[in-house]
């Protein structure tokens, strides 16, 4: 195995190393394990770097280089955050290709155009916060592009009764899907309150829901095993993708973990429409903090 140097990183270190290829090791070892290293030590003059040292004389040299340059571990730090985000970055990106089809399938609680030419997939849960704020954006969206599909995946990971809420929403786009998008946003608009049986069943019935008919469905095995079923594939996407928390956003072939400003998501949006995708992927460092999951 080589890394981007060419420097075989498999190779076993022969008995004498330069101070050069020393520090090398050394710097790779920082990196890969981030070494916590003493605050004061005694200070002693450093080799020159053609001296040949032995194994042995190894970690005396690594303590000294690094109390004569502390940023080493800094610099180190840096670059394994930078080689985790990549493979990271690299391993959504592959999931997000594996499961296209699936994230967007038209049977999904979706708003706007079949025949968009953007999709917009949101992951949330109706106790965040983050996602609350993001409804309003969601709102405009939909307001003021008719070219924009957004699909939305139940993630339910906050609490026991996000579980509920999502199963029951699942439920209304089963039996009225034109009254879901109503459903969940009088969700969104709620605030701390906790998601019973009961609170659920008169929100559907006050956004238009036949409560008669949402109350078969849930009661239905096949139904409810139906949605049993989504919420887990569900989960597994979003596992998959790499979304930790909530909300986790895609639009187009991009993730943005966290919720964005309306501004924001119209400049993404405008971005991808543009095939300037590079651009887009720059604003993926612009969304606001996720909830993490308690799982």
């Amino acid at each position: 195995m080589e890394d981007d140097s060419g420097v075989d990183l498999k190779a076993k270190p022969s008995g004498h190393w330069s101070l050069t290829d020393a520090m090398w090791w050394m710097m790779l070892a920082i990196a890969m394990s981030s070494a916590a290293i003493p605050e004061s030590h005694a200070a002693t003059s450093s080799p020159s770097a053609n001296v040949l040292v032995t194994q042995a004389e190894l970690p005396a040299l690594v303590k000294q280089a690094i109390l004569d340059d502390p940023e080493i571990i800094t610099e180190a730090e840096q670059k394994l955050r930078e080689k985790q985000m990549a493979e990271m970055r690299k391993a959504s990106e592959a999931a997000l290709r594996k499961y296209k089809a699936a994230l967007i399938k038209s049977d999904a609680p979706s708003i706007g155009s079949q025949d968009a030419d953007v999709t917009m997939v949101e992951f949330f849960d109706y106790h965040c916060g983050y996602c609350k704020q993001f409804y309003t954006s969601i709102v405009k969206l939909d307001k003021t592009d008719k070219k924009l599909r957004i699909v939305f995946r139940e993630f339910p990971i906050l609490a026991p009764d996000s579980i509920t809420a999502a199963h029951t929403a699942l439920a209304v786009n089963r039996i009225a899907p034109d009254k879901y998008f109503a459903f969940y946003g009088a969700l969104m608009k709620t605030a701390g309150e906790r998601f019973t049986d009961k609170m659920l069943m008169k929100t559907a019935e006050e956004v238009g829901v036949n409560t008669a008919k949402l109350t078969a469905a849930l009661k239905d095995d096949a139904i409810s095993k139906s949605i049993d079923d989504e919420l887990k594939k569900d989960r597994t996407m979003a596992q998959a993708i790499g979304i930790r928390g909530t909300p986790g956003i895609i639009i187009g072939d991009h993730l943005f973990p966290g919720a964005m400003s309306y501004d924001t998501l119209t400049k993404v949006i405008a971005d991808i429409r543009d095939g300037n995708d590079a651009q887009a992927e720059k604003d993926e460092a612009s969304g606001s903090p996720v909830v993490p999951s308690r799982e």
